[in-house]
């Protein structure tokens, strides 16, 4: 959920749910997904709004201690996917709710290593973010390079491989040969940004 001018607590997906009867008509389980993610909300957000509640929660309630590993400092405004929301008040504590999403996962079966791993995702997700290009001899770069480092940790990476993932794609010949090419900045900018949207999505899937 995230806020819009509208609401506070706006749910910005939507849900499709399968059920499963007996012949008696009684239910015998079921299956819930996920569809239609606003996941455009992680890359900007309209003024007056913010990205989804669970970054802020995050920022703002996780404990010296948790950011520090997770490489975050206790300020959404120096993150560009939170940024726009970062001085935008709401009618909850992101402190407190932070803290009462930690013991709903518990409840419901998340182990402490699966719990870290989503604070990793969004905290990869930041950093992502965050993560400028440029050019150097007609050779796109990136410029702030401790942001690889962490999001190699975040994503028990190494470095080279997040640097690859970001600056080249792969491309298939007709042929059927399949070699690197190198982003443009542009295209770097472009490969970032859905980078950023689909880790989101899969923490749905």
């Amino acid at each position: 959920n995230a806020k819009t001018n509208r609401n506070d607590n706006s749910s910005r997906f939507g849900k499709y749910m399968d059920i499963n009867f007996d012949f008696k008509g009684d239910p015998t389980g079921g299956h819930i997904n996920n569809y239609l993610l606003e996941k455009s909300r992680v890359l900007k957000q309209h003024s007056g709004e913010r990205n989804f509640h669970s970054f802020y929660q995050l920022l703002l309630g996780g404990s010296e201690s948790q950011l520090k590993s997770l490489h975050l400092q206790k300020d959404p405004a120096m993150y560009i996917f939170t940024r726009e929301g970062a001085n935008t008040t709401t009618n909850t504590s992101d402190r407190a709710n932070h803290k009462a999403v930690a013991e709903a996962m518990k409840v419901i079966g998340f182990t402490p290593e699966e719990i870290n791993s989503v604070y990793k995702i969004l905290a990869t997700i930041l950093h992502v973010g965050n993560i400028v290009f440029g050019s150097e001899a007609d050779v796109t770069v990136i410029k702030n390079t401790e942001l690889v480092t962490y999001i190699a940790d975040l994503t028990s990476a190494t470095p080279e491989d997040v640097s690859k993932a970001l600056l080249f794609r792969t491309v298939a010949s007709g042929g059927k040969e399949v070699f690197e090419k190198g982003h443009t900045e542009k295209e770097a900018n472009y490969g970032r940004d859905a980078f950023a949207k689909a880790i989101y999505e899969r923490l749905f899937c």
